[in-house]
């Protein structure tokens, strides 16, 4: 769908629009959804919101399910922005984190960023920030030239312990990325045979990437096996010069 056509539907009441909610829903459910879950122990609320980290999806999913869910299920209420449930509790969060939601959408927020910001309905400390949740990382934040992300081994989508970096040099996660694996040694990932194809990114940035993740090999691999959060991650890695 064209954003285009998106911004068009988004602009119709939401019970006129069934076609763009099931894409947006079919969108959460992709392998590498740009979708954030943000689970009751995080937002204080009874079940589970799912956050856009794309422009591309400029909604807030909410599950109709109670409770502790990694992606919803065809019940789900997907509202655009400014939109109301019809849960006070969760109107109530939404509002409150409504800027907070538009930065992450929009790439001005990475996860660190955007939990740091995100306000719960009870207090929270770092150590309710989960260990299961994909960390993403705007381009220049540790002096590196792409974003790039990383999710742990306790998701239910379980892979091999890798980094994905976008193959362009846009400022927010993208469905065009390549992977570096962190077993045994820090490389480009294979597929059917061949290297992940790095599409506009150059060598030197490619290598150089490759090359700040094995600095950072260890760190990496922590969060990987659930052994340290995303604020954790976010302090351990360095500016160490990734050239």
């Amino acid at each position: 769908m064209r954003w285009k056509d998106i911004v068009e539907d988004v602009q119709k009441p939401p019970r006129s629009r069934p076609k763009w909610r099931a894409k947006m829903l079919a969108a959460m459910m992709q392998p590498e959804s740009m979708f954030t879950a943000i689970q009751p122990e995080e937002s204080g609320l009874d079940r589970t919101i799912y956050a856009s980290e794309s422009s591309r999806h400029p909604v807030v999913i909410v599950d109709a399910r109670k409770g502790k869910f990694f992606a919803p299920d065809e019940t789900a209420i997907v509202l655009t922005f400014g939109e109301l449930s019809g849960s006070p509790q969760i109107d109530k969060w939404l509002a409150t984190n409504a800027d907070a939601l538009r930065a992450y959408a929009s790439g001005d927020f990475d996860s660190v960023d955007f939990f740091k910001a995100m306000q719960c309905v009870h207090q929270r400390t770092d150590e309710t920030i989960r260990l299961d949740e994909m960390a993403n990382f705007r381009k220049g934040r540790f002096n590196v030239p792409i974003t790039f992300w990383i999710r742990p081994e306790p998701n239910p989508l379980e892979h091999e312990a890798r980094v994905k970096c976008n193959a362009n040099y846009t400022d927010r996660p993208s469905d065009d990325n390549f992977s570096i694996q962190l077993l045994p040694t820090p490389a480009l990932a294979m597929k059917d045979g061949k290297p992940h194809d790095t599409g506009n990114v150059s060598g030197k940035d490619v290598a150089g990437m490759i090359r700040w993740v094995g600095l950072h090999q260890q760190t990496f691999l922590d969060f990987y096996s659930g052994r340290i959060s995303q604020s954790a991650l976010d302090k351990a890695l360095t500016m160490q010069p990734y050239k």
